[in-house]
């Protein structure tokens, strides 16, 4: 069987239950449902949008892992790609004000979080796609790439509305 991930490819800013801050993580919806996929499927492909400030040794780690990250879609530019999210405990997630969840452990707030709102702006408008959504072309040339390969079944994890 083979399978498409499609959604976010992030940079994740993560405070942790336990209080520990993990800055400038891989992440996004699309890579950890691919990851997730991949523990039981060899062909996992992952379908997503991504500027130029994504990370490439990242990309190259995911195709170094077997990955098929020809669904990867540089669009070019400056991409906001940052998500913040803080575990008060282990059963509560936040997603706003990293100010006062790093004051709280103790760490200064890091630089690429100046300016932080919400990790999606634009997710909800059900008209229009955000920069970073997926949209059917980029499904298309996936498909076109992969026209050798099995048919694959598509999951969309959580995305904007209009993607989806």
């Amino acid at each position: 069987m083979s399978l498409i991930c499609c959604g976010g490819l992030r940079t994740d800013f993560v405070i942790t239950a336990e209080g520990q801050a993990r800055l400038m993580q891989m992440g996004g919806n699309a890579i950890y449902s691919a990851a997730g996929a991949h523990l039981w499927l060899d062909d996992v492909a992952i379908l997503g949008r991504a500027g130029d400030n994504f990370p490439a040794a990242w990309i190259a780690e995911l195709a170094a892992r077997s990955f098929d990250v020809r669904g990867i879609c540089n669009i070019g530019g400056i991409q906001d790609h940052r998500t913040f999210y803080a575990y008060v405990d282990r059963n509560t997630r936040t997603d706003t004000d990293p100010t006062t969840h790093f004051a709280r452990i103790g760490v200064p707030l890091p630089d690429p979080l100046r300016g932080y709102v919400n990790s999606t702006p634009g997710q909800d408008d059900p008209d229009h796609y955000e920069p970073l959504a997926s949209r059917p072309e980029d499904l298309d040339d996936l498909l076109n790439a992969r026209a050798a390969q099995p048919t694959a079944t598509l999951h969309i994890a959580p995305t904007s509305i209009r993607t989806q």
